[in-house]
């Protein structure tokens, strides 16, 4: 790999040279190049949100609602695997990194020279780049078709206090005091199943009053293939799909409900997150890690839980999961000065994006 390459939109941000092309930094990097270029094209984002009556439906918005910003791209900074630390109240501990936190761009002399530093922080968003379609529903009409999506630990973190930092002290504990008020071991799988209806029930009574309150969490960019094959969709490529913390939040606690009687990942997600809140209600913060680190079930914690393209299709019906906005031949507009070289064949997505810049 060598150096050479840029992303657009990315001139500002914690990541160059070699970084910007490594597995784990390109699935976000690039998205993010995605949403900066849609966003200067005067493009819209999909929003998947929360209403009042626990329906979840997605909308068009601006980027700029969604970065939290009407700053330009130019003086924005993008700090990757980084921390927002208006969050760091809320926490006893530590604070765990997020995928992305968009910040003002600051400038500083150093050694003679004007450069561009990290300063405050405007949007912590986790970054899921996925493929419609997924294993589960390539074989569906394309108006089935769903991205599988991974959940990671973090994200639930994030989520949890996204939503108490939007919402307040004293509104989370009158609905979730009463949830964790006469828990004796939190860890105890047959207490857990004992106020998982109570805890769900909450989490229905927190997104109907307070819904008002949600914003973006999880940037989900989508790209379309023909069906299985390693080929973008030339017309209908890309695309970028937000969740809000709400959305999140009640997708696990959807999916918890559909069996109360069953410890989940979704079950411990709506459990662990109750947990935190009523720390929250009582003292302001709570140790989330420890919370999350206590009460497995007998999971693996590697993962919180996943949803494939079947559960998503219901989630995320817009007519952009059908045919995303952006075309395949934006690539060339996206990876710039000979990035394409970086990429790693072997790898799926770079694949896909390497065919694209050879055979158009």
């Amino acid at each position: 790999m060598n150096n050479d390459g840029r992303l657009y939109g990315l001139d500002n941000c914690s990541r160059f040279g070699a970084d910007l092309w490594g597995k784990n930094q390109f699935n976000s990097n690039f998205p993010t190049s995605l949403a900066c270029y849609m966003r200067d094209q005067g493009k819209n984002a999909v929003f998947f949100k929360v209403n009042s009556d626990l329906s979840t439906e997605c909308v068009e918005r601006s980027f700029d609602e969604m970065f939290g910003t009407n700053l330009s791209n130019k003086d924005l900074y993008f700090d990757f695997e980084s921390r927002f630390t208006d969050y760091l109240p809320l926490v006893e501990g530590g604070l765990e990194r997020v995928d992305l936190v968009i910040r003002k761009a600051e400038k500083e002399v150093k050694g003679g020279k004007n450069v561009v530093v990290a300063g405050e922080g405007i949007r912590p968003l986790e970054v899921k780049l996925t493929v419609l379609p997924d294993s589960a529903t390539y074989s569906k009409e394309q108006d089935l078709w769903g991205p599988e999506i991974v959940i990671r630990p973090a994200t639930v973190k994030y989520c949890a206090l996204s939503i108490a930092h939007s919402v307040g002290k004293k509104e989370i504990k009158d609905i979730f005091n009463d949830v964790g008020k006469d828990v004796v071991n939190w860890g105890s799988q047959a207490e857990a199943l004992s106020i998982l209806p109570d805890a769900i029930a909450a989490m229905g009574e927190l997104h109907k009053k307070h819904h008002a309150h949600q914003k973006p969490l999880v940037m989900q960019p989508i790209w379309k293939t023909e069906g299985r094959a390693p080929i973008l969709e030339a017309d209908n490529a890309f695309d970028v799909f937000f969740w809000s913390d709400f959305a999140l939040s009640r997708v696990f606690t959807d999916q918890a409900a559909k069996n109360d009687k069953v410890l989940s990942r979704f079950s411990r997600s709506v459990l662990r997150v109750a947990r935190y809140f009523y720390e929250f209600g009582r003292a302001g913060s709570g140790n989330i890690d420890m919370y999350f680190a206590s009460m497995t079930y007998g999971q693996q914690s590697d993962k919180e839980f996943s949803l494939s393209g079947s559960i998503t299709n219901g989630y995320l019906r817009h007519p952009r999961l059908q045919a995303p906005k952006m075309p395949a031949s934006v690539v060339k507009d996206l990876i710039l000065d000979g990035g394409q070289k970086n990429l790693s064949p072997e790898r799926r997505f770079d694949q896909t994006i390497y065919f694209t810049f050879e055979f158009e």
